[in-house]
């Protein structure tokens, strides 16, 4: 392994073996020292400030990111906390379908009991929704008349009133959002006359 060159012996071995080739000008930039490299900085007059804080535009745009930033961030929060909204909203739904799903496969085995039916709906889930809550949970269960029996369908359908978080996104959809799930199932017993 060679040891480097100095400053001298580059400008020796240059001077000698390249001063007649077309590489002369590449020879004396290796022999120039760092700061003959950099090309010299405009000087700063006296009483006079260099750089972008005399420029009259920069002045006028110092505080423009700052109210970018401010203007954005509200508009980006404000569509995530729709979205959060909306993602209970269908939590909410999911809940509600479930829970007419368990009354009407309920229902399919004791389709005169319909209290039982009702209560086995609202025994299902407390959270998301609460459906014990009678003010806002509405369920109903329907069979054709006099057709209470296996081969007949029976239909469960629970209606919830979501309230929104968000004031403003209900102008658009309606505050509170009226959710519904039906669910229908097929009558086993008791078989009929």
């Amino acid at each position: 392994m060679s040891d480097p060159l100095t400053d001298a012996q580059c400008k020796s071995d240059c001077q000698s073996d390249l001063q007649l080739t077309a590489t002369k000008p590449f020879c004396e930039l290796l022999t120039m020292s760092t700061f003959e490299r950099i090309p010299s900085l405009p000087k700063k007059q006296r009483g006079q400030r260099v750089g972008r804080i005399d420029n009259p535009t920069y002045k006028k745009q110092r505080g423009q990111s700052m109210v970018e930033l401010a203007v954005s961030l509200m508009v980006i929060l404000w569509l995530l906390a729709g979205a959060i909204d909306f993602g209970i909203g269908f939590l909410s739904y999911v809940a509600i379908r479930d829970a007419a799903q368990e009354g009407a496969t309920y229902g399919s085995l004791h389709p005169t009991d319909t209290a039982a039916i009702v209560q086995r709906v609202r025994d299902s889930s407390s959270a998301p929704v609460n459906l014990a809550d009678a003010s806002s949970v509405t369920v109903t269960v329907a069979t054709a008349p006099g057709e209470a029996c296996a081969g007949h369908p029976l239909t469960v359908t629970v209606v919830y009133d979501y309230p929104l978080m968000m004031p403003l996104i209900g102008l658009i959809t309606g505050n509170p959002i009226h959710l519904t799930a039906k669910s229908t199932s097929t009558i086993l017993t008791p078989a009929c006359p």
